[in-house]
């Protein structure tokens, strides 16, 4: 009898089904905008654990449809925010956000933070009193001042005490305003123009043009013989559009008419799809006694939509992050990533906008690459592969591969409907499987693998549906040749790891990642965020070590690192697991008090148990407030090889929690609490002693 099907192979699945639950942790999190007197800003937001669940605390649901159970283990001890340390002297003001001269991102109201040098004396910012900590750090949300000569503004900081007084006069640049004309003359704001990119268009697509004017006049674009009127849509916004069709079937006519006189010139060259050329455009606005006028250059080609350039996606090297061996599509042209293309296959352009390219994966779907991931070699046509016999091979020990033979390397994305499922999409494609090859008997049942099946999807996508007897742990998609050169699609998928129920972390390879440098925050007394991170880190490994663990640290020193050499040496070590630490930060207009406190962020869904489970590990451990498990588009997160996650632990920003990451005591229980989830997951995979029969 294959084990697939046998008693302890199901004992073990419905084992792992029911641990691999997530925490049920309710917390409010609201963001406070409660002013004390004096205009003083509130101070930072009191620190709040998670509040209990409907479950009780701590309690984790066995995945969706089961009953909710108990953590396996008990949660670790809080530790409170120890007290600041007192720091006296005499006052040294030094801002550390904004910096001096940088460009902020709003206009009305913002955070400022740094130190005071001592925590004797008080401090006022453009003549409001702001709360000084016991080190002297400050973090306050106050009006961003008015410009004093075009976009700088100055902050005012007077910090006075015992130890005397010092005052500090802080600059910053405000971000550009829309232009506004001067009354009574007739203008057009040159920014709000669109672009001087690259465009490829079909003759369907419409050239949509957008321009701020004087309100109330006639604007109009000439783009090279033909005339757009613009509409306005709103005071002083103009809008319109010409199919570029339009465009170009006026310009073949004069074309022609040029052609006749002259008898020289072949109009054929100037029409129709395959042009390549630069529109002239001219803007146009007037009252009818004044105008004012702008110029732009726009080039463009005209693709064939019967026959579009075939392209090849490679994934350019990052100098600085390295190589993930995946090429990334959005769902517009700045979108977050939604799939991950492997290196190497080929798809069929429909436009570009300047670095933005858009490919066609079926008649009514569309993903954005950048331009420098994509080379344009092969002659346009039509593009659609033949997907023939599939097989299935243990490729290496806890490894399954699944070959799949194409002609040609069409574009191809796996999601996770299910907990033991992956379906891989192949766009562009066509079935000819008349077989699907599990290998030899004695072969199969030691893999993970339990089916395949196959359909046929309208639009040429071609649906590979593969279940697996234990959830999915990690799997990876790349291009290959076989044997005889052919394009073939090697889906390997990653086997979950034997556990021990006594000791989850014994023998297992946690990836640890300390997070930054390059980048990274800064707290108010320039604590960075890197060297945090790396203490952190450095006593995860230990405590990792000492259950019986093989902690592996992306980073051991302060030089930058990318975020692919960090993925690439998890996978290269054999890594059962990633956990990437960070200290967060707040981007410019969110005002910070209220938004303080702890998440973890996941990409994959197989991800998401170990989210979960290492989140409710830090609100025990740390205490602080829970802004819960997220889903976010981070490269460390997106690797697929094993569960990875990113922890946002505490705030950098907020004098408090800067200081508290700074001891010993603060960043133990950081790491006791991602210990604790690591563990935690981990047991849902173990088996027990008993469970396995002959």
């Amino acid at each position: 009898m294959s084990p697939l099907g046998s008693r302890p192979a199901r004992q073990a699945l419905c084992r792992i089904v029911g641990g691999l639950g997530i925490a049920v942790i309710l917390a409010s999190c609201s963001s406070r905008q409660a002013v004390e007197p004096e205009g003083r800003p509130a101070a930072e937001g009191p620190v709040r654990p998670a509040a209990e669940g409907p479950h009780g605390p701590g309690a984790v649901t066995g995945g969706e449809g089961l009953e909710p159970r108990p953590a396996r283990r008990p949660l670790p001890e809080p530790v409170r925010l120890p007290p600041v340390p007192r720091v006296a002297g005499s006052p040294a003001l030094r801002v550390q956000y904004p910096r001096s001269l940088d460009r902020i991102a709003v206009r009305d109201s913002n955070f400022i933070f740094g130190t005071v040098g001592t925590g004797d004396a008080e401090l006022r910012i453009n003549g409001v009193r702001v709360p000084v900590e016991a080190n002297g750090a400050f973090l306050a949300w106050l009006a961003v001042p008015a410009p004093r000569r075009d976009d700088t503004a100055e902050y005012i900081l007077v910090a006075s005490g015992p130890g005397g007084s010092e005052t500090l006069r802080h600059r910053v640049r405000l971000p550009p305003e829309p232009l506004e004309g001067p009354t009574g003359e007739v203008w057009i704001d040159p920014a709000s123009l669109p672009a001087e990119i690259e465009r490829w268009l079909t003759p369907t697509d419409p050239l949509e043009f957008s321009v701020r004017a004087t309100p109330g006049i006639s604007v109009s674009v000439a783009l090279g013989d033909a005339t757009l009127a613009l509409h306005e849509t709103g005071p002083g916004v103009y809008r319109g559009s010409l199919l570029i069709r339009e465009i170009i079937e006026r310009s073949c006519t004069v074309a022609r008419d040029q052609a006749a006189r002259s008898e020289t010139r072949d109009p054929a060259l100037s029409c129709g799809p395959g042009r390549v050329d630069t529109l002239e455009a001219r803007v146009v606005a007037t009252d009818g006694a004044r105008q004012s006028i702008e110029k732009r250059r726009y080039p463009f080609a005209v693709l064939d939509p019967e026959a579009l350039p075939i392209v090849a996606l490679r994934e350019k090297p990052d100098p600085v992050h390295g190589s993930s061996g995946v090429v990334p599509g959005r769902p517009t042209p700045y979108g977050p990533y939604r799939w991950l293309f492997p290196d190497g296959a080929r798809g069929q352009a429909d436009r570009r906008l300047g670095d933005r390219v858009r490919l066609r994966l079926s008649p009514d779907l569309e993903t954005w690459v950048t331009a420098d991931h994509v080379v344009v070699g092969e002659a346009a046509g039509v593009l659609e592969a033949r997907v023939g016999w599939i097989e299935v091979e243990e490729k290496s020990v806890g490894v399954t591969a699944v070959r799949i033979p194409l002609d040609r390397p069409v574009p191809a994305h796996v999601e996770e409907p299910e907990d033991r499922t992956l379906r891989l999409t192949l766009y562009a494609a066509l079935g000819e499987t008349e077989r699907m090859e599990y290998g030899r008997s004695e072969s199969t049942g030691a893999t993970e693998l339990e089916s395949l099946a196959w359909a046929q999807r309208s639009g040429s996508l071609y649906e590979l549906t593969v279940r697996l007897v234990r959830p999915v742990w990690g799997y990876r998609l790349t291009y290959t040749v076989d044997r005889e050169g052919r394009p073939e699609l090697l889906l390997e998928l990653r086997n979950p790891p034997i556990v021990d129920a006594d000791a989850p972390l014994r023998g297992r390879r946690i990836a640890v990642d300390a997070g930054h440098p390059p980048v990274g925050s800064f707290g108010p007394t320039g604590y960075f965020e890197g060297d945090a991170n790396l203490a952190i880190a450095r006593r995860l490994a230990a405590l990792l070590e000492e259950a019986g663990a093989e902690p592996i640290l992306t980073r051991r020193d302060t030089m930058p690192l990318g975020l692919y050499e960090r993925t690439g040496l998890a996978v290269r070590a054999g890594a059962d697991l990633f956990v990437s630490i960070h200290n967060n930060a707040l981007p410019d207009g969110i005002r910070p008090f209220g938004e303080e406190g702890t998440s973890t962020y996941y990409y994959h869904p197989h991800s998401r148990a170990l989210a979960q489970a290492v989140q409710t590990g830090m609100l025990a451990s740390m205490g602080l407030q829970d802004l819960g498990m997220r889903w976010g588009s981070f490269a460390v997160a997106r690797l697929r090889w094993m569960p990875s996650v990113l922890a946002e632990g505490a705030f950098m920003m907020f004098p408090r929690q800067e200081a508290a990451l700074k001891t010993r005591e603060f960043q133990d229980a950081y790491a006791r609490g991602v210990l604790w989830g690591i563990e935690e997951f981990l047991s849902g995979y173990a088996w027990e002693e008993g469970s396995q029969e002959e």
